[in-house]
């Protein structure tokens, strides 16, 4: 059987996107988890983050053949190719001291101990990577807390007037400061819809 060779599917830079892992469902209180993976089959080194809320996982998953190690999701790009590459050494470890058996029904793999050795090193890598970013803070955190809960701290750009277009620019603009400063700044567009909107009411009260 051929040696299968751990290869690396690096993290795409995204225009605009400081960090790429960083994935919040509106409805969900906590952002999703981020992950490493390895699959035994082919040997793929990738990081991705988890779309499924809850436990469910993908039935290979599941039976172990693609092997997912957490990481914080708060890494730049940059971070996570630099990690992936400092892993692929490791990975190949795993795989390369991993038998794939089956039962008839599913494939199942079957770890020695070098690669179960290999495989606490690599979750120790994993647990113990950081971010020379800053990382991910709320709209409110960005501009700093009302001082008053029934009365809106608006920025001098948003007026009554506003229309979505210029709302998203103000949106881009913020964005931007914050990338120049290492966050990624969430809840923008509710953010400055909210205060246009409370000026619209104070107008017609």
């Amino acid at each position: 059987m051929e040696a299968i060779k751990v290869h690396i599917t690096p993290c795409e830079a995204v225009a605009n996107v400081l960090h790429p892992l960083y994935h919040k469902y509106e409805q969900e209180i906590k952002a999703q988890p981020a992950y490493i993976e390895v699959d035994l089959r082919d040997g793929e080194l990738r990081a991705d983050w988890d779309a499924e809320v809850g436990t469910g996982v993908p039935a290979d998953v599941w039976h172990g053949l693609r092997r997912r190690y957490g990481i914080i999701n708060i890494l730049t790009t940059d971070e996570i190719n630099s990690l992936l590459t400092e892993l692929a050494p490791i990975a190949q470890r795993i795989v390369d001291e991993t038998e794939i058996q089956s039962d008839g029904l599913q494939d199942r793999p079957v770890l020695s101990d070098k690669a179960q050795a290999a495989e606490e090193a690599l979750t120790e890598e994993c647990d113990g990577a950081q971010t020379q970013s800053n990382g991910v803070v709320d709209a409110d955190g960005w501009f700093g807390p009302q001082k008053d809960a029934h009365v809106y701290d608006v920025p001098g750009q948003v007026t009554a007037e506003s229309t979505d277009e210029q709302l998203s620019a103000l949106v881009e603009e913020a964005q931007l400061d914050g990338r120049i400063d290492g966050w990624t700044i969430t809840g923008l567009d509710e953010y400055f819809a909210e205060r246009r909107d409370y000026l619209r009411d104070e107008l017609e009260d």
